[in-house]
């Protein structure tokens, strides 16, 4: 989340506990007490998604990466092996689809990479036996096709993660809106409605309300940085 969501994230908050505290008062006018109510509700759910979206792509990058790395490492000598062997049997289809270096690979982009790596363990496969001069094994041509299998769902748990990250941070926003509102347009003033009677509480209300810049730089801030 956004510095600058948090902080307002913050001032909810304690605007919420500051009502909370003083039940009493906000049940004067009954109309505060449902406007009240909402801005709670729209407080508990800002954070169920702000949980939602930073547990969307947990770890997802991570296996992504960890599965490419495994995979780049078993296609290298399936590769190998297969260029030397067009080579040799002047098979030059063979020999230019395996003739690639790791540098090659790792350039790949992460889809490429996934169909490359299914198009290898299957060209391998059709000449499996003809591999064992290279130490290729069909057992390490299925551990290559299978490798190639986790790395495209990887993929697509990633992709997927990203997805309902951006879709719970857009519902945060409508989220973050609906509490704006509730407090520009209707707490505010029945604060206002409670001030000549209740100043104390007035006044807490307004420190509760303000929104404290924590960790946001500033222009001057950052202008004065560059000049020390």
């Amino acid at each position: 989340m956004e510095k600058r969501l948090e902080n307002k994230l913050t001032m909810y908050e304690g605007v919420v506990s500051l009502l909370k505290d003083n039940q009493d008062m906000v049940n004067i006018v009954p109309g505060f007490t449902e406007a009240a109510a909402g801005l709670s509700s729209a407080l508990a759910d800002i954070k169920t998604k702000s949980i939602e979206a930073d547990k969307a792509s947990t770890g997802k990058t991570a296996a992504k990466q960890g599965a490419r790395e495994e995979l780049t490492t078993e296609l290298l000598p399936v590769c190998s092996a297969l260029y030397i062997f067009g080579r040799k049997q002047k098979k030059t289809e063979i020999s230019e689809r395996a003739d690639i270096s790791e540098s090659g690979l790792r350039k790949m982009r992460d889809t490429e990479l996934g169909l490359f790596g299914k198009d290898i363990a299957e060209l391998a496969g059709t000449v499996a036996a003809d591999l064992a001069f290279a130490g290729i094994t069909g057992e390490k041509i299925e551990s290559l096709s299978a490798k190639a299998a986790v790395y495209a769902d990887s993929i697509g748990a990633r992709e997927s993660g990203v997805a309902k990250r951006i879709g719970s941070r857009e519902e945060m926003k409508d989220l973050f809106r609906r509490a704006d509102e509730l407090l520009n347009h209707e707490i505010d003033r029945y604060m206002e409605i409670l001030r000549p009677s209740h100043g104390e509480f007035y006044m807490k209300y307004s420190s509760a309300r303000s929104i404290k810049d924590i960790g946001v730089r500033h222009k001057k801030e950052e202008a004065a940085a560059a000049v020390s």
